[in-house]
Protein backbone atom coordinates (compact mmCIF):
# COMPACT_ATOMS: atom_id res chain seq x y z
CA UNK A 1 0.00 0.00 0.00
CA UNK A 2 1.33 3.13 -0.82
CA UNK A 3 0.37 5.90 1.49
CA UNK A 4 0.09 9.72 0.58
CA UNK A 5 -0.24 12.41 2.68
CA UNK A 6 -0.31 10.94 6.35
CA UNK A 7 2.99 12.40 7.40
CA UNK A 8 3.34 14.67 10.63
CA UNK A 9 0.73 12.46 12.36
CA UNK A 10 -2.26 12.96 10.82
CA UNK A 11 -5.49 10.45 11.35
CA UNK A 12 -6.00 8.89 7.74
CA UNK A 13 -9.30 6.51 7.22
CA UNK A 14 -7.38 3.40 6.98
CA UNK A 15 -8.98 -0.14 7.29
CA UNK A 16 -8.89 -4.15 7.50
CA UNK A 17 -10.73 -6.37 6.25
CA UNK A 18 -9.99 -9.63 7.07
CA UNK A 19 -11.93 -12.35 5.96
CA UNK A 20 -11.73 -16.19 6.00
CA UNK A 21 -13.38 -19.68 5.93
CA UNK A 22 -12.04 -23.04 7.25
CA UNK A 23 -11.95 -26.59 4.25
CA UNK A 24 -10.19 -29.64 4.23
CA UNK A 25 -9.57 -28.71 0.95
CA UNK A 26 -7.59 -25.82 0.15
CA UNK A 27 -6.16 -25.89 -2.93
CA UNK A 28 -9.31 -25.88 -4.18
CA UNK A 29 -11.05 -23.20 -2.20
CA UNK A 30 -7.68 -21.25 -3.77
CA UNK A 31 -9.29 -22.13 -7.23
CA UNK A 32 -12.32 -20.74 -6.39
CA UNK A 33 -14.51 -18.08 -8.44
CA UNK A 34 -13.98 -14.76 -6.49
CA UNK A 35 -16.52 -12.55 -7.67
CA UNK A 36 -18.45 -12.52 -4.74
CA UNK A 37 -15.60 -11.94 -2.70
CA UNK A 38 -14.32 -9.15 -4.81
CA UNK A 39 -17.40 -7.44 -4.77
CA UNK A 40 -17.77 -7.48 -1.16
CA UNK A 41 -14.24 -5.96 -0.49
CA UNK A 42 -14.76 -3.31 -2.91
CA UNK A 43 -18.38 -2.61 -1.73
CA UNK A 44 -20.47 -3.23 -4.31
CA UNK A 45 -21.64 -6.47 -2.71
CA UNK A 46 -22.77 -8.56 0.20
CA UNK A 47 -20.63 -10.75 2.26
CA UNK A 48 -19.65 -14.02 0.06
CA UNK A 49 -20.89 -17.16 1.82
CA UNK A 50 -19.41 -19.43 3.77
CA UNK A 51 -16.47 -16.42 4.91
CA UNK A 52 -16.19 -14.84 8.01
CA UNK A 53 -15.81 -11.06 7.48
CA UNK A 54 -14.59 -8.39 10.46
CA UNK A 55 -13.63 -4.71 9.19
CA UNK A 56 -11.47 -2.64 11.61
CA UNK A 57 -10.34 1.32 10.90
CA UNK A 58 -7.11 2.25 12.13
CA UNK A 59 -7.28 3.96 15.36
CA UNK A 60 -4.13 5.48 15.44
CA UNK A 61 -2.19 8.28 13.36
CA UNK A 62 -0.84 6.84 9.98
CA UNK A 63 2.95 7.28 9.14
CA UNK A 64 4.33 6.38 6.14
CA UNK A 65 7.66 5.84 8.34
CA UNK A 66 5.93 4.04 10.85
CA UNK A 67 4.32 0.62 10.62
CA UNK A 68 0.66 0.01 12.11
CA UNK A 69 -1.30 -3.21 13.08
CA UNK A 70 -4.89 -3.60 13.30
CA UNK A 71 -5.35 -6.37 16.24
CA UNK A 72 -8.47 -9.41 15.19
CA UNK A 73 -9.38 -11.82 17.28
CA UNK A 74 -10.24 -14.97 15.70
CA UNK A 75 -11.54 -17.74 17.66
CA UNK A 76 -10.77 -21.14 15.60
CA UNK A 77 -11.26 -23.33 18.98
CA UNK A 78 -14.75 -25.04 16.95
CA UNK A 79 -12.86 -25.40 13.65
CA UNK A 80 -12.70 -28.67 12.65
CA UNK A 81 -11.72 -28.46 8.84
CA UNK A 82 -7.89 -28.97 8.70
CA UNK A 83 -6.95 -25.73 6.94
CA UNK A 84 -8.47 -21.96 7.08
CA UNK A 85 -7.63 -19.70 4.26
CA UNK A 86 -7.37 -15.98 5.48
CA UNK A 87 -7.35 -13.08 3.34
CA UNK A 88 -6.91 -9.30 4.42
CA UNK A 89 -7.62 -6.54 2.23
CA UNK A 90 -5.69 -2.71 3.44
CA UNK A 91 -7.14 0.51 1.88
CA UNK A 92 -6.12 4.03 2.79
CA UNK A 93 -8.17 7.18 1.96
CA UNK A 94 -4.52 8.12 1.35
CA UNK A 95 -3.98 5.90 -1.27
CA UNK A 96 -2.90 6.96 -4.47
CA UNK A 97 -6.60 5.26 -6.04
CA UNK A 98 -8.65 4.28 -2.77
CA UNK A 99 -10.36 0.93 -3.91
CA UNK A 100 -8.09 0.06 -6.72
CA UNK A 101 -8.90 -2.49 -8.76
CA UNK A 102 -6.80 -5.83 -8.55
CA UNK A 103 -4.32 -5.69 -12.18
CA UNK A 104 -6.15 -8.36 -14.14
CA UNK A 105 -9.79 -7.28 -15.14
CA UNK A 106 -11.10 -10.05 -14.34
CA UNK A 107 -9.67 -12.87 -11.87
CA UNK A 108 -10.61 -16.06 -12.17
CA UNK A 109 -9.52 -17.54 -8.94
CA UNK A 110 -8.76 -16.37 -5.75
CA UNK A 111 -4.95 -17.30 -6.50
CA UNK A 112 -5.31 -14.96 -9.30
CA UNK A 113 -7.17 -11.93 -7.13
CA UNK A 114 -4.44 -12.78 -4.01
CA UNK A 115 -1.29 -12.23 -6.96
CA UNK A 116 -3.15 -9.40 -8.56
CA UNK A 117 -3.78 -6.93 -5.66
CA UNK A 118 -1.06 -5.04 -4.30
CA UNK A 119 -4.10 -4.39 -1.07
CA UNK A 120 -4.66 -7.92 -0.66
CA UNK A 121 -2.87 -10.31 1.41
CA UNK A 122 -3.46 -14.50 1.53
CA UNK A 123 -2.33 -17.02 4.15
CA UNK A 124 -3.11 -20.95 4.05
CA UNK A 125 -2.92 -22.12 7.41
CA UNK A 126 -3.22 -25.82 8.59
CA UNK A 127 -4.52 -27.02 11.82
CA UNK A 128 -3.54 -29.36 13.85
CA UNK A 129 -5.22 -31.68 16.75
CA UNK A 130 -2.64 -32.27 19.95
CA UNK A 131 -2.93 -35.30 21.71
CA UNK A 132 -5.23 -33.34 24.15
CA UNK A 133 -7.77 -31.98 21.74
CA UNK A 134 -6.34 -28.91 21.46
CA UNK A 135 -5.97 -27.63 18.19
CA UNK A 136 -3.06 -25.30 17.28
CA UNK A 137 -1.84 -23.63 14.22
CA UNK A 138 0.72 -25.83 12.06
Amino acid sequence: MRVLGCFGGILCNARVTLLWQATDDPWRLAEADPADLLAHVVGTGGPPTDWTVVRRQLTVPLDARLPRAVAIDVDLSDVSAGYVLFLAHVESDADDRPRRPPSVRRPRTLTELVRSWPQLAGRQVRIVARGGGSMSWG
